[in-house]
């Protein structure tokens, strides 16, 4: 009976893969056309799509499938969103029950005319075609910039520098004087080092962008300090990590 289950858990996991995969295929033939008609088929009427910067450069939501097909439309001009797949690296399509709707949710990447993107698909049954799907929401968000990627990984510095430079800079020399601003102005201000403030002046600096950090306060982490005498988090952790700096698992 185990087998049983475990055999028909595997098929089912596949046909929601396989729905995903067509959706995805069919969403990017519909974009590369420039036709909105076709687009707005793939979504049911009551849709949403919220794009973090990969399409139109802003935090922006579209509601209805004719408007964020017009939009999807008009902004795949300049964007060229292509290459859609689902995420190798993630968890594959899963149904999971979103505002009270039993669904299908599918984490994808793709690629636009300047960068890499990634995106989350929530798919719902097709009231009008048994055994088909629609979106209800999409979700697209730019993840880097082609040719300014993170220094992180592979193209991490190597330290190098350092080993060869016996009277030279050390790292914290190297970071004091870097930190002083003595000779030279920041390419980018970032007022308030908060969690927002230092995750974008992290991201930034691994693209190698000049960024300095001021706050009021004498210590990071001081407007947490004199606010919440718990320090605790409000909200699950997967979402409050720092870039390059997750919470531990304990």
């Amino acid at each position: 009976m185990s087998a049983a289950l475990e055999l028909s858990e595997q098929s089912r996991l596949a046909s929601d893969g396989a729905l995903a995969t067509a959706w995805l295929a069919a969403f990017e033939r519909a974009l590369a056309a420039h036709d909105a008609g076709a687009v707005a088929r793939l979504f049911q009427a009551d849709s949403h799509w919220r794009d973090l910067v990969a399409f139109t450069w802003h935090i922006r939501t579209a509601n209805g499938a004719s408007t964020l097909a017009r939009d999807l439309v008009a902004f795949q001009a300049g964007t060229r969103a292509r290459e859609f797949r689902l995420a190798p690296h993630r968890a594959p399509p899963r149904r999971v029950r979103r505002l009270g709707r039993e669904l299908i949710e599918a984490l994808f990447d793709f690629v636009t005319a300047l960068g890499r993107g990634s995106g989350v698909l929530r798919l719902v049954p097709d009231d009008s075609a048994p055994g088909q799907v629609r979106a209800w929401v999409l979700h697209t968000t730019l993840q880097e910039l082609a040719g300014f990627e993170e220094r992180v990984g592979e193209r991490r510095p190597t330290g190098e520098a350092y080993s060869r430079n016996f009277g030279g800079e050390n790292w914290l020399d190297q970071r004091r004087r870097l930190a002083a601003y003595a000779e030279r102005e920041p390419a980018v201000l970032v007022v308030g080092g908060g969690q927002a403030g230092l995750g974008v002046a992290a991201r930034l600096g691994q693209l190698g962008v000049d960024t300095l950090v001021v706050d009021k306060h004498p210590r990071i982490g001081d407007n947490w300090r004199t606010r919440y005498h718990s320090l605790a988090l409000h909200n699950g952790i997967k979402s409050n990590h720092l870039p390059y700096l997750p919470f531990p698992p304990t």
